[in-house]
């Protein structure tokens, strides 16, 4: 339950960092600190920052009863872990691709590719993993 959590907020992180994309983009043309790159800036991250609010919230239809045992659960869990790990690493890089002035868009493949693809692999890795832990049947 605590790796499907995770791997739902995947989604999540991608979103934030298309999200943080589209801010840099919007704003790689203008000069540093004019009103336009600062509204597309600012407009990205209060959108990246309610979507979160929004799966935060509703993290807490959790029943109460459930929540201590399943977080002391997935802090001993390698997989859920590392799937953790590798959104909060894509969900930064799209905080950093809206926040940081970008001198060109060549410059966005730098962060956009590489934890795109981390997060891909973790993904699969993790899945496999849980997999190999799951009991059998019989």
């Amino acid at each position: 339950m605590s790796w499907a959590t995770m791997a739902n907020a995947r989604w999540l992180a991608f979103l934030t960092l298309f999200l943080g994309l589209i801010a840099a983009a919007a704003t790689a043309e203008t000069e540093v600190g004019m009103p336009g790159e600062i509204t597309w800036r600012l407009a990205g991250l209060v959108v990246i920052a309610a979507l979160w609010a929004l799966w935060v919230r509703r993290l807490r239809r959790l029943p109460e009863r459930l929540r201590a045992p399943l977080l002391l659960l997935a802090r001993r869990c390698r997989p859920v872990v590392a799937m953790g790990c590798a959104v909060a690493l894509v969900a930064f890089a799209g905080v950093l691709l809206a926040v940081v002035p970008w001198p060109s868009t060549g410059y966005f493949g730098v962060l956009f590719v590489p934890t795109l693809w981390l997060m891909i692999i973790v993904s699969w890795i993790s899945r496999a993993a849980l997999k190999r832990r799951m009991p059998t049947d019989g």
